[in-house]
């Protein structure tokens, strides 16, 4: 009678054995599919990604040109299209108008 008993005990720690190494099995193999995914995604994005960097810098170097810009012609000039459809030049807080100049091509130009 013992030895049935033994038999069956055995048997279930054989059986639990086995699932403990299927469940391994299965995380280890999750974890391969895993990495290898993340590989083959940085190999694809490689080119995007120093396409990116590159932007980023132009970009940096294109908003330190527009702030120079902007530093260079008073800062706050903005021009405008009114409700009416004419448009229109806002100048800076504070600005006075000196008065306004006729350029050589004909056109006239505010001095403020």
């Amino acid at each position: 009678m013992n030895t049935a008993a033994d038999d069956a005990n055995n048997a279930a720690a054989t059986l639990r054995r086995a699932s403990y190494y299927a469940l391994i099995a299965v995380v280890v193999a999750c974890l391969v599919f895993m990495g290898a995914t993340w590989a083959v995604t940085r190999w694809k994005t490689e080119g995007r990604r120093a396409e990116a960097a590159e932007l980023e810098k132009r970009i940096a170097a294109m908003s330190t040109t527009a702030e120079i810009l902007e530093s260079k012609t008073g800062g706050g000039v903005e021009l405008v299209r009114f409700d009416n459809g004419t448009r229109g030049v806002i100048l800076p807080a504070g600005s006075q108008i000196i008065r306004t100049v006729k350029m050589p091509d004909g056109r006239e130009a505010i001095e403020y």
